[in-house]
């Protein structure tokens, strides 16, 4: 699986929350990685990364999530990732990244 960050509150798809605990689906996932914006739900690969893009375009808070093989495709935008479905992770599982 891939573990990467996103801004708790999405950025263009109303007002969906990523919350601790849920698993969220998107509605569509393509895996064409060469163009920037497909459907799915992304994140980064760094904290800092997500940190910045939510503070530009969300409410600054970023939460982890997994994402199991097969259901994620790395973009071409810097260091995003494209999801089928996440697993937002608990605090007690954010702390055992460290």
């Amino acid at each position: 699986g891939y573990v990467a960050w996103r801004a708790e509150n999405s950025c263009h798809v109303g007002d969906t929350r990523y919350l601790r605990g849920k698993t969220c689906i998107a509605n569509a996932l393509s895996f064409d990685s060469a163009t920037a914006c497909h459907p799915g739900i992304y994140g980064f690969a760094k904290r800092e990364t997500a940190l910045d893009y939510s503070r530009n375009n969300g409410n600054g808070n970023v939460v982890p999530f997994y994402a199991r093989d097969g259901e994620w495709v790395i973009t071409a935008k810097d260091g995003a990732v494209r999801c089928a479905r996440i697993r937002v992770l608990t605090e007690e599982q954010e702390k055992q990244l460290a």
